[in-house]
């Protein structure tokens, strides 16, 4: 599909269910295969998800967020959407508020799978920006394996490769650059916060794991102290990964949002 002058691969279930946008997490384009496969299973939803703009060596021009949720609303659009539920896993679901944000008639509820904020709003700010930029450095450094590797072991631990399939693992080394020259300079330039998410009036709810990274637990606690609407729940056992390895669970937490928010028919 053309998008804003960049060409996104869309799957679309397609079906009469509730229609619901899934977006995905940087270096991890198809990550969320797993939880969409989940979703449709449970027979109550259409399921829209993308590859964002330059996964998969697509050409592409850098854009900012308000670019990268323009992207997500035109999907829609172009796929005769009006509103759809949304759900964002990572930077994702920092593209899901940041879509929430400028085009709230077409979200009508929002699950943000452990959103990232700006740097600036968390606790441990200053150690969270070395992290990045050390990851950054090291994109110039090693090769795209060693550095995804070394995110991985992070965000899910050193086991990572017992639940992340080879070819999922060769397909995010291949959008390194993805991240690196133009996601993240976006995700740095972007400015969203407490006013911002005060003023969305959807249901929304914050999926976050258990065993998720320092970055994460403090994202989902000032989203919770900015707006006392935002419902949490927690994925038991799971790390930063649970979209793909507890889909199942995932999918009747979103799946059930989904249909309690959803208009009569």
């Amino acid at each position: 599909m053309r998008v804003n002058h960049a060409e996104l691969a869309v799957r679309d279930s397609g079906g009469a269910g509730i229609p619901l946008l899934l977006v995905h997490g940087s270096l991890a384009r198809d990550f969320l295969v797993p939880l969409g496969e989940a979703l449709f299973a449970t027979g109550k939803l259409r399921v829209v998800s993308y590859s964002r703009r330059g996964y998969g060596r697509q050409s592409y021009e850098p854009v900012d967020m308000a670019g990268q949720a323009a992207d997500a609303s035109d999907v829609l659009r172009q796929l005769g959407i009006d509103k759809a539920h949304v759900f964002g896993h990572s930077t994702g679901g920092s593209i899901a508020l940041q879509l929430a944000h400028q085009a709230p008639d077409r979200v009508a509820s929002l699950s943000l799978g452990e959103p990232d904020l700006p740097l600036e709003h968390l606790p441990s700010a200053a150690e969270h920006e070395a992290g990045l930029e050390e990851l950054v450095e090291s994109y110039s450094q090693e090769s795209k394996k060693e550095v995804l590797a070394g995110v991985l072991t992070w965000l899910h631990g050193p086991d990572f490769p017992s639940v992340v399939p080879p070819e999922m693992l060769d397909l995010s080394a291949d959008d390194m650059e993805i991240y690196v020259k133009a996601e993240y300079p976006a995700y740095r330039g972007w400015r969203f916060g407490r006013e911002a998410v005060q003023s969305l009036e959807m249901p929304i709810q914050v999926v976050y794991a258990e065993h998720t990274v320092k970055m994460s637990r403090e994202t989902v606690d000032v989203l919770g102290q900015w707006s006392s609407r935002i419902i949490r729940v927690q994925i038991a056992g799971a790390t930063h990964l649970f979209p793909m390895t507890y889909a199942r669970e995932t999918a009747d937490v979103v799946a059930a949002f989904c249909v309690r928010h959803a208009a009569p028919r």
